[in-house]
């Protein structure tokens, strides 16, 4: 999904950047059919996007319950993901596996990596017409059921301090209860939580139907090669930190992942970061995801839900 450009002219101040993106945020139908990409602006810091979205009266949205490893830098800002650099991340939409998602993100380059690293964009609605119609169906049909697990610390993946941003136990509880999701405490310190969600969506302002899921990046073949998952499951067994299944409990097939990612990177539009450079996408309307890089990189991101 080709992002419009919008160069900076003369001025390159973060107040001119504030009066495009002004614009762009007062035509989100727009938006939702092409995503944008500031170029030239005097932009390259965490503070700089808590800066901007200031001048914007927008409020940056932490990132609770999500399962990318991120460090928050301050008001809401985030690195991109620290997931490692040897792997791709797959297309996704920012927390689809809940029911309240960001409806716009913001990402800007502070550091584009030596080689690889561009952050690919897609368009959801396209996916949804180019996979196999009875996957599609099968799929709308049966719904999806997502399980996290999270410890009080160490194992794979986060923690529920990380992905709560508390160590009170119960003040994640108090999370937990405004969010749609049923939970236990597994061994006693282990958080649990099943989601079960639709595998579509309606985009809440243009009506079109689109690919709304996360379920080839949580899916166990997600995990690597499958030396690597085997060692997983028998450390694990079926109790990994992140998994998902058919809503009605039937496993999903590893042909029908492998299809999924298949189509989804096919469709993507990808190209190089800039330092500076700010992309700002519709978070229903758009997939992202990240290439495999080498070198140092840093992507900061904020999410905002900016309402109907």
């Amino acid at each position: 999904m080709r992002p419009q450009l919008i160069e900076a002219a003369a001025d390159t101040s973060i107040e001119a950047c504030a009066a495009e993106l002004r614009a762009v945020l007062a035509d989100r139908n727009s938006l939702a059919e092409a995503p944008r990409l500031f170029r030239g602006f005097a932009l390259g810091e965490p503070g700089d996007l808590s800066s901007l979205l200031k001048l914007m009266v927008v409020l940056a949205a932490p990132y609770i319950g999500g399962n990318s490893p991120r460090t928050q830098l301050g008001e809401n800002v985030y690195t991109s993901t620290e997931y490692s650099a040897l792997s791709d991340i797959t297309q996704h939409h920012e927390l689809s596996y809940e029911l309240r998602i960001p409806d716009v993100l913001f990402f800007l380059c502070g550091r584009p990596s030596d080689t690889g690293g561009a952050t690919p964009l897609t368009d959801a609605a396209a996916v949804l017409h180019k996979l196999d119609p009875e996957l599609v169906a099968e799929f709308q049909a049966r719904g999806l059921r997502y399980v996290q697990r999270l410890p009080a610390a160490g194992g794979v993946g986060k923690s529920w301090p990380e992905a709560f941003e508390t160590s009170d136990r119960a003040a994640c509880e108090r999370l937990l209860a405004g969010l749609d999701l049923t939970y236990t405490w597994d061994d006693g310190d282990t958080l649990v939580l099943v989601r079960d969600r639709p595998a579509l969506r309606r985009h809440s302002r243009t009506g079109t139907q689109l690919w709304f899921n996360q379920a080839d990046q949580w899916h166990p073949s997600s995990l690597g090669p499958a030396r690597k998952r085997e060692a997983l499951q028998r450390m694990y067994g079926d109790r990994l930190p992140h998994d998902v299944v058919f809503g009605d409990g039937r496993p999903i097939s590893d042909d029908a992942i492998a299809e999924i990612s298949k189509v989804t990177r096919a469709t993507a539009w990808a190209a190089p970061w800039k330092a500076g450079d700010l992309v700002v996408i519709d978070n229903q309307a758009t997939m992202h995801g990240r290439d495999r890089y080498t070198g140092a990189r840093s992507v900061f991101v904020a999410m905002a839900t900016l309402g109907d």
